[in-house]
C-alpha cells in the first residue's frame, strides 16, 4: 500500500462521512429533548418559587392567628 492510495481512501472516507445524513434524525431528536427539558426546568422553577412564597405566606398567616389566640 503506498502513500498516496492511504490518502485516497482517507478522503474516500471522509467525503463518505461528510455525505451521510443518517444520523442528522437523531440529533435532531437529541435538540428537541434538550429544549423540553429546559423548558421543564424553567416551568418547575418558576413554580417552585410561587409555591414556595404560597408556603410562606400561609405558614406567617398561621403564625398571627397563633398569636392572636394565645391566652
Amino acid at each position: 500500500m503506498t502513500i498516496r492510495s492511504c490518502w485516497r481512501q482517507r478522503d474516500c472516507a471522509w467525503g463518505r462521512f461528510l455525505r451521510d445524513c443518517g444520523g442528522a434524525t437523531s440529533v435532531e431528536y437529541g435538540l428537541i429533548a434538550v429544549l423540553v427539558a429546559v423548558g421543564m426546568l424553567a416551568g418547575l422553577k418558576a413554580l417552585g418559587a410561587g409555591n414556595s412564597s404560597s408556603w410562606s405566606s400561609t405558614s406567617n398567616r398561621i403564625t398571627e392567628a397563633m398569636k392572636d389566640r394565645a391566652p
